[in-house]
Order: C-alpha cells, then sequence, then structure tokens
C-alpha cells in the first residue's frame, strides 16, 4: 500500500508514516529504490509497527514480558535508588503515561505537537515535554 493508504489503515498522518519508513522504524521500501519516489509498504508491516515491533523482528507469545513500571524508580540489589524514573519515554510509555494509544503519541509526534527526541532509529519523548503538552492543552 501507498504511504496514504497507509496512513488511513493506521489512521496517523502520512507524515508519520513517512517519518518511520524514513527512520527505518516501519518495513517499506522505495520504487526504484530513488529518495524522490513514493514508499510502498504492507499491512502487515503496519500491524507489527504499531505493536512496536522493529522490522523484521517478530516477537514469540512467550517472549511478551509484563510491562515495566514506568514511573517506578530503577533500584539496585539492596533496594536503593540507582537512576530516578526514566528520563525518555517511547511511544508506548507516553502513551500509559496520559492515558492514549501508542498511535495517538506518533499522531503527535508527526504532526508537530509533541516534540521528540531521535536516538538511533527511535523516537522518545521527555517527561518536561509530556507536561508541557499537557499545560498547553488544559482548557
Amino acid at each position: 500500500m501507498t504511504t496514504k493508504e497507509a496512513a488511513e489503515y493506521a489512521r496517523v498522518n502520512p507524515h508519520t508514516i513517512y517519518d518511520a519508513l524514513r527512520a527505518g522504524e516501519l518495513e517499506g521500501h522505495q520504487i526504484n529504490g530513488k529518495a524522490s519516489n513514493p514508499w510502498l509498504t504492507t499491512a502487515e508491516s503496519i500491524d507489527a509497527w504499531i505493536r512496536g515491533e522493529k522490522p523484521g523482528v517478530r516477537r514469540s507469545p512467550e517472549s511478551h514480558r509484563p510491562p515495566q513500571e514506568i514511573l517506578a524508580p530503577v533500584r539496585s540489589e539492596s533496594g536503593e535508588s540507582d537512576l530516578g524514573p526514566k528520563l525518555l519515554l517511547n511511544a508506548t510509555e507516553a502513551a500509559e503515561l496520559l492515558g492514549v494509544s501508542d498511535t495517538t503519541i506518533r499522531e503527535l509526534w508527526g504532526a508537530g505537537h509533541l516534540r521528540f527526541v531521535r536516538i538511533g532509529k527511535g523516537r522518545k519523548v521527555t517527561r518536561a515535554e509530556l507536561e508541557r503538552f499537557i499545560a498547553d492543552h488544559e482548557g
């Protein structure tokens, strides 16, 4: 499917699909491999992207881990806090904190409403950015 069809399928902004394809977060390819040509992807790739899977990596049922506590500080074996709460959150973690879907977080990133930090091929959001977003949208 085209990026427009993929955006409609995932219910996100087409720019979100472009960003994910360019960053390697979503499996796809460009027609003839030229940068100016359109991208193509599949429904299976979009479903995997929405689930947070990396391209080409499928999770087996036994690899599902329970969600880790996002707000809890990291603790050493002695029980003392080592690092404090996470400073950067992925889309799933940010969505959990805000009580929305990770697709909503990606849409906010794609629309430029929520700033992110790029680390490698991934995107992360700071807690301060989430707080800024909430303050800006309080009514």
